[in-house]
Order: structure tokens, then C-alpha cells, then sequence
């Protein structure tokens, strides 16, 4: 249960999805190698034969589902936006969610973007206070690449830089990482622009 509700959170899905979430996680870790068959997928176990993965999908991900000549006018749109939750039991579709009706539904013929945007807009909260930028890079004489990622208050940020290149403020605080993976605040790193 730990993975669906994992699932179900990274997605911003709701819970009433629970039983979907199941039945996804279910059927991918059937097509997933595990050390107590040796390496082996316990389809492959089961079949003797190694399972097809390309039409595997990330749960939640956003889709456009085709909409049948049958069920459109000449100008209405050909898909409707929908969210992957699942893989039908009975025939080689999807399972969907249309994202305006809410209506669950299977279809084969989908377009999947594949991002993680959430199902409910809402569900995202933004920290108003604190932006972050891509880790910077710093090379050691030893070939080893470290990173460190740098926290600027939003306050330090002007709008026209948005578009830009990222410039740090005056004193950037970076967080290191130590051997045990945990967070401190340093100082003012040497390398820091400012």
C-alpha cells in the first residue's frame, strides 16, 4: 500500500483512485525483475517468455484520447484530455479519466505527453517565500562533478531576470550535503557568484 499511496500523492490524484492505484501497481511489479526469481519478472516466471514493456505508462500521466468520427462533428476536437490510471483487464487499452467530466473510460488509441502535471491544480502549493535554481556545477581536481544547489529568497529575485540567466544575490545560502545525506546551511561558498 505504500507504493499507491505514493503514487496517488506524486500524482495529486485523490484517494477515491485507490483501487486503480492497486491495480497498476500490481501489474507493473509483475513485469518488474525481483531477487527472489533471480532477476527474473514473475510474468517471466509464469510464462516463460519476457513481458513486452512498451506500453508501459507513469500513473497519472496526462493523455489525449481519440474521440471516434461516430461520436464528433466535423468541428469538434478529435481527442479529450485525459489522465492514465490504469491498463484494461479484458483488451489491450488504457484506462482514463477525462479530465472534464471526471468520466472513466478505456480507449486504445491514446497520445501520452507523460508528465506528472497534477490532476488538480489546486493541489500544488507553491512557497511563496523561496525559489530555487538549478544545481551549480563545481569541478575538483579529481575529475569528480559535485553540485550544490542554491536557495534565493524570492524577495531577491526581479521579474525581468525571470526569463534570464538565474543571477545570485548578495549572500546566497547553500545547502551541503554530508556523508549521511543530511542537509546543513554553509557559508558563503568561495565559487559563489555575487
Amino acid at each position: 500500500m505504500n507504493k499507491v499511496r505514493c503514487i496517488l500523492q506524486a500524482c495529486g490524484m485523490d484517494n477515491r483512485y485507490w483501487g486503480e492505484a492497486l491495480r497498476y501497481v500490481v501489474y507493473t511489479e509483475n513485469r518488474s525483475p525481483t531477487k527472489a526469481l533471480g532477476g527474473k519478472t514473475p510474468f517471466e516466471a509464469l510464462f516463460d517468455r519476457k513481458p513486452n514493456i512498451d506500453h508501459l505508462r507513469p500513473f497519472g500521466c496526462t493523455g489525449f484520447a481519440f474521440i471516434d468520427k461516430a461520436k464528433r462533428t466535423k468541428l469538434d476536437p478529435r481527442a479529450t484530455k485525459c489522465v492514465f490510471i490504469g491498463y484494461a483487464s479484458q483488451h489491450k487499452s488504457y484506462r482514463l479519466v477525462d479530465c472534464e467530466s471526471g468520466q472513466l473510460f478505456e480507449c486504445r488509441s491514446v497520445k501520452f505527453t507523460e508528465d506528472f502535471v497534477p490532476v488538480d491544480q489546486k493541489t500544488v502549493q507553491v512557497d511563496d517565500q523561496v525559489t530555487t535554481h538549478p544545481p551549480q556545477e563545481f569541478e575538483d581536481t579529481d575529475g569528480v562533478e559535485y553540485t550544490s544547489t542554491t536557495i534565493i529568497p524570492r524577495n531577491q529575485v526581479s521579474q525581468d531576470s525571470v526569463g534570464a540567466s538565474p543571477k545570485a544575490p548578495e549572500s546566497p545560502i547553500s545547502m551541503n550535503q554530508d556523508d549521511q545525506g543530511h542537509v546543513s546551511e554553509g557559508e558563503q561558498d568561495e565559487g559563489a557568484v555575487s
